[in-house]
């Protein structure tokens, strides 16, 4: 007895089935005649264009996604390191800190530079107020005074360094560095003249008490 062929197979499965299963495997059978015979590929070719600018639409979506996400961690980052930097600082402004007390600061290491002091005043400070921050007040309060030294570069130098390095937060401002007047610079101790503003901060009294009075 011969082997039943392919076709004697698929024709003895849709004898079993019945009708309505036949109608509907006749129509599977007519679409994929009509695609294969009278569909020149268009079809198919439009079908995986339409596919692959789907595919890189959604790829493209995911690449700026990525980009977004990786900004905004970038930018986390940067408050947070903003927020230790301001911690830091703030630790080293004293929640009171008087002209007297900066006073002792300056001529303590003014004396350990070997500087010789020639003339002390105070000085007002004007506080400028940034506007980014609607004119509100400044956190912090600045206390200043106005010396002048003498003495050489070197130690000018030096003090400036261990001033400017104190765990308290003082600043040199505006400085004048020239000869003396009365011509008496000898090559041996080249003494210079240092006229200098010394400002010292402190956190501001009404910032601080409200910020102690705030929940």
């Amino acid at each position: 007895m011969g082997e039943t062929s392919p076709l004697q197979k698929i024709m003895n499965a849709v004898g079993v089935l019945s009708l309505p299963r036949v109608a509907l495997f006749a129509g599977v059978l007519t679409g994929i005649y009509y695609v294969v015979l009278h569909d020149s590929g268009g079809t198919i070719i439009q079908a995986t264009e339409a596919a692959k600018s789907q595919l890189e639409s959604e790829n493209a979506k995911k690449i700026e996604t990525q980009k977004v996400l990786k900004k905004e961690q970038q930018m986390k980052a940067d408050v947070e390191l903003l927020a230790r930097k301001f911690e830091e600082i703030k630790a080293r402004i004293p929640l009171d800190f008087t002209e007297s007390d900066l006073r002792s600061i300056v001529d303590q290491y003014s004396m350990k530079t070997n500087l010789k002091t020639t003339r002390t005043d105070r000085k007002q400070i004007t506080i400028k107020v940034d506007p980014d921050n609607n004119g509100n007040e400044s956190l912090i309060d600045q206390v200043a005074l106005s010396y002048e030294f003498e003495g050489s570069y070197d130690n000018i130098s030096r003090f400036v360094s261990e001033i400017s390095n104190l765990e308290k937060l003082i600043k040199i401002g505006d400085f004048e560095l020239s000869a003396r007047s009365d011509g008496a610079v000898s090559k041996k101790n080249k003494d210079l003249v240092f006229k200098v503003i010394i400002i010292g901060f402190k956190q501001a009294a009404e910032k601080t008490a409200a910020q102690k009075g705030s929940p």
